[in-house]
């Protein structure tokens, strides 16, 4: 759905339907924008043109060939609206409108934090900010939004929206906050916003699956908080049927720990979402002082294979001030090697791969205790090396020249950096993928 407005006629709405069509992976809005731009500017070099929309030279060549062949007139409508790509400016008058709003809803509501749900309100300027970047990326026309915990009131900050959103719905445990959302959106009189008392950490009601075109969540900035938060978003998301689904994931963590980031984006990648865009320290917050009063926004979008994570949840560590030691797990050094190219004559030779992979192994300092080798009817091996410190198992495709290795040590590898360069030359062949898995 696209959003009407005075001077978008039907002949306009129809021509960005039909060029989405052609380029799905562009934005109804970004069409329109391209559109904007050369109804308003004929003569402008290409030049300027990718500049002024951050689209591929090919991408805008290809869009405007497509748009002349639906004739001249596409571009005599100047009310198409422009589309920044500039993802953290936003328009002062509107910010200070919003922030008018949420300060008058958050005296309303007259409401402390409540540290046990891992509430730190953000500022009212972020609290715009997270609305007007929905807005600028241009997905709301016609949207259905979910709010998956709203204690920085979004969704009095929705009142403010001028495009044609259908509804908002916030999700949120807090019995008190949700009263005060509905108090407060009744005195803005927005009709759209609607209210759900929900706990993440039960199921959702089948009303809600699939329902929704955006989900907004500020999770608690645990692992176990992304992960049950991220679950819960996708299964409010519509199914990808042609339909860009998005996420807005917001996350914080101390400088003195990327390596929490880094399994935040691992389970972001399990669940293959796309990262579109991360704006570090985008949102700001009263009382966080542990993050720096700063969190950063993740820009997810569905993809045909996004799915929920199939794992299990420890609810005694959702939320921050919960115990988040690590849970204690031996040391392993864990490795996969797809190896392509292999010699034939190599890949069915059991004595040849057991003297490659002893070769490999003297390298990098594993003692190999014992051994084991099956034989497959198609030629194929797989062999078993226990080592003195964990075990290696390899697995042989002949006819297609494929070597598949997995490598775990209980202690760190010797000299790791220069893992692809020995299996490479061992192997005779540079086809040679490497994964460290965590």
């Amino acid at each position: 759905m696209l959003q009407t407005y005075p001077g978008y006629n039907t002949c306009m709405q129809k021509a960005v339907k039909t060029l989405k069509t052609q380029f799905p992976w562009l934005k109804m809005r970004e069409i329109e924008g391209v559109l904007y731009l050369r109804a308003s500017k004929p003569d402008i070099a290409i030049e300027e043109f990718v500049t002024a929309t951050a689209l591929p030279r090919e991408t805008l060549v290809n869009l405007i060939k497509a748009a002349k062949s639906l004739g001249e007139t596409v571009f005599e409508g100047a009310d198409f609206r422009p589309f920044d790509p500039d993802l953290i400016t936003f328009d002062s008058g509107k910010v200070e409108e919003i922030v008018f709003k949420v300060e008058a809803a958050r005296k309303t509501i007259h409401k402390n934090p409540v540290r046990d749900l891992d509430q730190f309100y953000a500022t009212s300027e972020t609290s715009a900010a997270k609305m007007l970047l929905v807005d600028k990326i241009g997905i709301l026309d016609g949207a259905k939004v979910a709010l998956l915990g709203d204690d920085d009131l979004l969704s009095v900050a929705f009142s403010s929206l001028s495009s044609d959103l259908e509804s908002v719905t916030t999700f949120d445990v807090d019995r008190e906050l949700l009263a005060g959302i509905n108090t407060a959106c009744a005195d803005l009189g927005m009709k759209c916003i609607h209210t759900v008392e929900y706990d993440v950490k039960n199921p959702l009601s089948k009303p809600y699956f699939g329902q929704y075109d955006i989900v907004i969540t500020d999770p608690p900035y645990t692992r176990t908080g992304i992960t049950l938060f991220l679950n819960r978003a996708v299964e409010l998301l519509k199914p990808v049927q042609n339909h860009d689904g998005y996420i807005f994931l917001y996350y914080g963590t101390s400088i003195k720990t990327p390596e929490k980031t880094l399994k935040i984006q691992e389970i972001i990648n399990r669940m293959n979402l796309v990262i579109e865009h991360r704006i570090t320290n985008f949102a700001r917050y009263n009382g966080a002082e542990g993050i720096g009063n700063t969190s950063s926004v993740y820009v997810l979008k569905t993809t045909p294979f996004t799915k929920p994570l199939n794992t299990f949840v420890d609810y005694s560590k959702l939320y921050t001030h919960q115990i988040q030691k690590e849970e204690k797990f031996p040391y392993v050094d864990h490795f996969v090697f797809k190896i392509k190219g292999v010699n034939k004559g190599l890949l069915e030779s059991k004595s040849g791969l057991l003297r490659s992979l002893g070769e490999f192994c003297r390298e990098h300092k594993l003692k190999v205790v014992d051994e084991k080798i099956t034989k497959f009817k198609n030629q194929g091996l797989t062999i078993t090396l226990v080592l003195s410190n964990s075990n290696l198992v390899a697995h042989t495709w002949p006819e297609l020249g494929a070597l598949h290795v997995d490598l775990i040590t209980c202690s760190p590898i010797y000299d790791k950096e220069h893992l692809l360069e020995s299996v490479s030359r061992i192997f005779g062949t540079k086809l040679v993928e490497i994964t460290q898995v965590e």
